[in-house]
């Protein structure tokens, strides 16, 4: 039995329905914060470690208070954003796709959330409660907020829709080796690149995935919520 002491956590975000190959994606890019996500009756609700994210909104304010920390930041943000596009684009095009541009696949995304995790209310929070903000500080968060609306773009070319670079891809994966991709959407993105899974349809439905000294996977019913 697992058991997750709900307190400890703050909620991230809620969603209707989420592919177990996006679970294990956003489980992947957060784990460091200690990332809890539970998946019950097609529901999805993610949490992220309450310590965690006092640590990032420190980390939020000293980056957007800061001119030389925010410059880094926003120049790293929008150089990754301006070539993006064209690496997704590029990698769903390929008519034989090897490990390693599944590799190159999911590790840009992973380094799209490195830069657009930056933009939450968990980075944010602290700057914006600032009641009198130096104009340097208001002048990197009017900056911030245009740059996470250029991210907000990319992630739901990434991640919605039925022609978003995720779904191309699983598309071309697809024609390659003849797995559905109602099969690939269930399987994690540690196997969607290595190939070594099983193919069948009896997935788990409820889950969870909970950082605890590394990832655990877990019917709902082996859980306990406090």
């Amino acid at each position: 039995m697992v058991t997750i002491k709900i307190n400890n956590y703050e909620r991230f975000f809620e969603v209707k329905s989420m592919p177990f190959l996006v679970a294990s994606i956003f489980y992947n890019c957060y784990k460091n914060m200690k990332v809890c996500l539970i998946n019950k009756n097609d529901e999805v609700s993610v949490y992220l470690d309450s310590y965690e994210t006092k640590i990032t909104r420190q980390k939020g304010y000293r980056i957007f208070s800061s001119s030389i920390l925010f410059y880094l930041y926003r120049a790293g943000f929008n150089s990754f954003l301006n070539r993006a596009d064209l690496d997704f684009q590029n990698l769903t095009k390929l008519t034989n796709i090897k490990i390693g541009d599944k590799e190159k696949f999911f590790d840009l995304i992973e380094t799209f959330f490195k830069y657009y995790r930056k933009t939450e209310f968990f980075y944010t929070e602290k700057a914006y409660s600032i009641k009198t903000p130096s104009k340097k500080l208001l002048k990197n968060l009017e900056s911030l907020s245009s740059l996470k609306s250029r991210g907000r773009i990319l992630l739901n070319s990434i991640f919605l829709g039925s022609n978003c670079y995720i779904e191309v891809f699983l598309q071309k994966l697809s024609s390659q080796n003849n797995i559905p991709i109602s099969t690939q959407r269930n399987l994690s993105f540690e196997e969607i690149i290595s190939g070594n899974f099983n193919v069948s349809e009896n997935f788990i439905k409820d889950y969870v995935l909970l950082y605890r000294d590394g990832k655990i996977l877990a019917s709902i019913n082996d859980v306990g919520i406090e």
